[in-house]
């Protein structure tokens, strides 16, 4: 039976009570939407439920929408009117109720999301056609660890709103702007993945720029040492005075001999080096490109793989001195250049051996060497760009598929002649490699 008197307010609804005599009683509530909406109470039963009876398909129905007080009356209106225009689709608000708790308890959070992501990128290729180096899958487990986990881990991806990920990425762009920008590209990975399983119709990073969560990319580094500057530092890396260990001083000098990476001087081994045919051979898997690379090793290069074999007990060249087998921390030559120029307290030493040069970084041991070799010693710009191992713009690796290796050989022959002239003059260390084959080079001939 239902009681002929429409209810408007939550007190009325606290007061009901289920008449002497009978098992079951609905009250009609008001609602702007129309009728169909009523409390219900049963007899051995303390609880009051919504329920809303409705009409489809010529069938009268009743579609329980939970109890009172947990669902407010304010709610149950707002639940009601949204039935009333399912039913006036023809659709049968059980049925899609069913089927919204099902897609809820199905939907991912953003923590299952990254662990979904990261296990479909580990074995994606690239666009190189290889897989990403366990270094990169770390990187970016890192960076949603430090920078992500915290905020959104336990939210479900379809409850993530583009104001939130730029709250989330404006943060981190505040300790550190690279940082967020790769945030960005990652979240963007995560979120385009869920789109594609329909967890989500639309990533709501999609739109999103490094401008606006300001985080746009640093300004290309230009900063390289002069002849002058790179005489300085030689023989700061030759003065037997100083704090740093033999070893360390030496992958200075072979990043500067090289223009290789410092991951891939720190890390090199014995076996990828014939003294005798003067060449370094870095096997695909331990170079950015995953493509194999040879380096001409100058006498002056050669002289420092001497010392090396003094110094080094292991399958390293640059063995660790404190930890024998190991080779050298690919951050420590980092942290002896910042003790040579005054960084490591926070007001820069002036005294230090290169306390009065402008900062430079050991990345920008790398940029002097492809500066010099095509200022002083002729190469043109692509040449030194394939001495240092950078990826070839795509039609011209396509279509041309010379290196011109005599060209390097010679280039780096003479890059080693004129470091070993640079300090020649001016210091009597025997300890500095190539010290005994003073070769003077005519300039800006290739």
């Amino acid at each position: 039976m239902v009681d002929a008197k429409a209810i408007t307010t939550s007190k009325q609804i606290a007061a009901l009570k289920l008449q002497e005599g009978r098992s079951v009683q609905r009250f009609r509530v008001h609602t702007s939407m129309g009728s169909g909406l009523f409390v219900e109470l049963r007899k051995g039963r303390t609880q009051k439920v919504w329920l809303y009876r409705f009409s489809i398909a010529s069938k009268a129905a009743d579609y329980r929408m939970g109890e009172f007080p947990a669902i407010s009356l304010k709610q149950a209106r707002e639940l009601h009117a949204e039935a009333v225009q399912l039913v006036r689709k023809g659709i049968d608000p059980r049925t899609y109720r069913a089927a919204e708790v099902a897609k809820n308890t199905q939907a991912w959070t953003m923590k299952e999301a990254f662990e979904r992501w990261m296990n479909h990128y580990q074995t994606s290729p690239t666009r190189t056609g290889r897989l990403p180096t366990d270094k990169t899958i770390k990187q970016r487990q890192r960076r949603w660890k430090l920078h992500l986990e915290k905020q959104l881990a336990s939210m479900r991806v379809q409850d993530v709103t583009r104001a939130k990920l730029i709250e989330v990425l404006s943060d981190a762009a505040t300790k550190a702007r690279e940082e967020a920008r790769q945030c960005l590209i990652m979240l963007k990975g995560i979120l385009a993945y869920a789109e594609d399983l329909e967890q989500i119709e639309e990533s709501p990073a999609a739109s999103i720029t490094p401008a606006k969560i300001k985080a746009r990319p640093s300004p290309p580094r230009e900063r390289y040492l002069s002849l002058d500057e790179l005489t300085e530092l030689l023989l700061a890396l030759n003065d037997p005075n100083g704090r740093t260990s033999m070893t360390v001083r030496n992958v200075m000098r072979m990043l500067i001999a090289t223009g290789a990476r410092r991951s891939e001087v720190s890390k090199m081994q014995w076996d990828e080096v014939d003294m005798y045919a003067g060449l370094w051979t870095l096997p695909a898997q331990r170079t950015k490109t995953r493509q194999e690379r040879r380096i001409s090793l100058s006498t002056y290069s050669l002289g420092i793989l001497q010392q090396q074999q003094q110094l080094s007990h292991s399958e390293f060249v640059f063995e660790s001195p404190d930890l024998p087998g190991q080779p050298i921390g690919t951050d420590t030559p980092t942290q002896s250049l910042n003790r040579l120029q005054g960084r490591k307290q926070k007001e820069r030493d002036a005294s230090a051996p290169l306390g009065l040069m402008e900062l430079f970084s050991i990345h920008d041991l790398r940029r002097t060497a492809t500066t010099a070799w095509s200022e002083h010693l002729g190469a043109d710009k692509l040449l030194a760009d394939v001495m240092i191992g950078h990826a070839e713009p795509k039609l011209i690796a396509t279509y041309n598929r010379a290196d011109r290796w005599p060209l390097q050989v010679r280039i780096w022959e003479r890059w080693g002649e004129l470091l070993t002239s640079l300090t020649a003059t001016t210091e009597s260390d025997l300890e500095s490699p190539g010290s005994d084959n003073v070769v003077y080079v005519q300039f800006g001939k290739s």
